[in-house]
């Protein structure tokens, strides 16, 4: 079972979840698996997601962009900067409470493709992601 989207035939099965919160992480994770991501991934810091980047392979990358030591623009800095195409791809999501154009102007100039503005819900997660991956295959 995959997260699918019927008109475009998206399909996601594997998530990297990403927040130094734990309750987020829970959030987002039951979110995902309700819409029918078959593995999710939640992790609590940046370090740890570029290590699980490298051993694991992940549909979308969804990642808190407030976090320490290493913020959610640090972790998509080094995703971007990867000399690996399958990390340096990934389609990679910022969850944020911020709406602020300077957040956006550098979260878009290293690569993000989409934000998910907190509180996270179902609806909004799934468009979201959906919409990522249609441009991404040119739909």
């Amino acid at each position: 079972m995959a997260l699918l989207d019927v008109r475009t035939g998206i399909m996601v099965e594997r998530v990297l979840v990403v927040d130094d919160d734990r309750t987020v992480r829970s959030i987002v994770t039951r979110i995902l698996s309700k819409l029918g991501v078959t593995y999710v991934h939640p992790v609590e810091d940046g370090a740890t997601a570029l290590r699980e980047m490298g051993t694991e392979m992940f549909d979308v990358v969804i990642c808190d962009i407030e976090m320490e030591p290493m913020s959610g623009i640090d972790v998509l800095k080094a995703v971007r900067e990867s000399t690996y195409p399958a990390i340096r791809d990934l389609p990679f999501l910022l969850l944020t409470s911020h709406t602020e154009s300077d957040y956006v102007v550098a979260a878009k100039s290293l690569g993000c493709d989409d934000f998910v503005l907190k509180p996270v819900s179902p609806e909004k997660l799934r468009e979201r992601i959906v919409r990522v991956l249609s441009k991404r295959k040119g739909f």
